[in-house]
């Protein structure tokens, strides 16, 4: 695993995550949100990630120490944790609570993946760190089929401008 596919990957996930709170539609009742609501609340939550998330990945280079990237992972995390606890506090439409409480699962799932890869750059084990590359692979799959289930349920994706997440792979 090169440094540069781990930043990439976190890169992308974070654009993914854009993706998937980027559902649209119209509805709604009285004192719940309706999905315009609903769709704004996410926008508002993952716009602040894709914002802030890529200043912290940035420091994870191929010529980065496990140190920096220990710190860099470190300074993510509470960025993760802002999105989560964000998340949470939405009351999702009742049409969309299963998908919600997903949505969150894997938001809180990236941020366990992220403390302990940060765990591993502090104990200098590299090869644990590169887990977190396996880990994250498969949290970007997840939020790609989890974008297709809110497509399913009659959601589209409403255009977003999304971060550049375009990294150089080294090799």
């Amino acid at each position: 695993m090169g440094l540069g596919e781990l930043t990439s990957n976190w890169q992308m996930r974070a654009a993914a995550l854009l993706a998937v709170a980027a559902v649209a539609g119209c509805g709604g009742g009285s004192d719940e949100l309706s999905t315009d609501e609903y769709d704004a609340r996410l926008g508002q939550v993952f716009t602040a990630f894709n914002r802030e998330l890529p200043k912290t990945t940035s420091a994870l280079t191929p010529e980065s120490s496990l140190d920096d990237r220990a710190a860099a992972l470190a300074d993510g995390q509470p960025v993760i944790e802002r999105a989560e606890g964000d998340l949470e506090a939405i009351e999702p439409p009742p049409d969309f609570a299963d998908l919600h409480e997903r949505l969150v699962s894997l938001v809180e799932s990236f941020g366990e993946a992220t403390s302990e890869a940060r765990e591993a750059a502090e104990a200098g084990d590299a090869e644990r760190l590169s887990e977190y590359q396996e880990a994250t692979g498969r949290f970007q799959q997840e939020l790609v089929l989890l974008g297709q289930d809110f497509q399913e349920a009659g959601l589209g994706l409403a255009p977003r401008a999304q971060p550049d997440t375009q990294t150089e792979s080294s090799p």
